[in-house]
């Protein structure tokens, strides 16, 4: 057991196990400070996927060494198990702030998916992380699936095509679908303040129903 996990270890509630953590300047002061991720092995039903809601822990260190959990939020990550795309946590290199990643990939044969991240920084005004913008971003993984899937509505909805119509609809399509990436970014002048704490996946769910 390392130092970090001695040090974490009587944060971690009864009932729950250590997922990850990292290590930060969360608040810029200098001194070392944790975010700690915990999974309790309950999930709830996510499309045709269990999904686990995560705690996560923003943990400063007091100039006396010790440690405190200063802010929390249980739900915002969630964890699949296997899963391929599980949200995760950056911090920023500079210190002050960190990043949540979300992905979320498309079942129909399109295969597009969206990319979302929330990115928090440290208000010394109010002593609490905020939201200071959302990026979204949505792109095909796989443009040809995209095209074949696209060209098969337009022959099954409509009259027999010629090759070369067939030809011309391919071109057409590859031209929409090939590395385009669609990406908006909302800062608190379009969601307010939003602290760490209060922080939930609806805002993610929001970001993808207005594409």
């Amino acid at each position: 057991m390392d130092n970090s996990v001695k040090e974490l270890a009587p944060m971690i509630g009864k009932g729950y196990t250590l997922h990850e953590y990292l290590k930060a300047d969360l608040n810029s002061d200098k001194l070392g400070d944790y975010i700690l991720i915990l999974r309790n092995g309950k999930k709830t039903p996510q499309e045709d996927e269990e999904a686990e809601k995560l705690l996560v822990h923003l943990i400063v260190r007091e100039k006396d060494n010790s440690l405190r959990i200063h802010s929390s939020n249980h739900g915002l990550l969630e964890y699949i198990e296997d899963g391929n795309d599980n949200d995760y946590i950056e911090v920023d290199s500079l210190g002050g702030g960190f990043s949540c990643h979300f992905t979320f990939r498309a079942m129909e044969a399109t295969a597009k998916s969206s990319y979302n991240e929330l990115r928090f920084r440290f208000d010394k005004k109010t002593r609490q992380w905020n939201l200071t913008e959302l990026v979204d971003e949505s792109y095909y993984d796989t443009p040809m699936a995209a095209i074949t899937r696209s060209i098969h509505l337009e022959r099954s909805e409509g009259p027999e095509l010629t090759e070369a119509q067939i030809d011309s609809l391919g071109k057409y399509y590859e031209k929409i679908y090939t590395d385009k990436v669609n990406r908006t970014a909302k800062t608190p002048k379009q969601f307010g303040t939003i602290s760490f704490p209060k922080a939930n996946r609806q805002l993610l769910y929001t970001s993808l129903s207005e594409e």
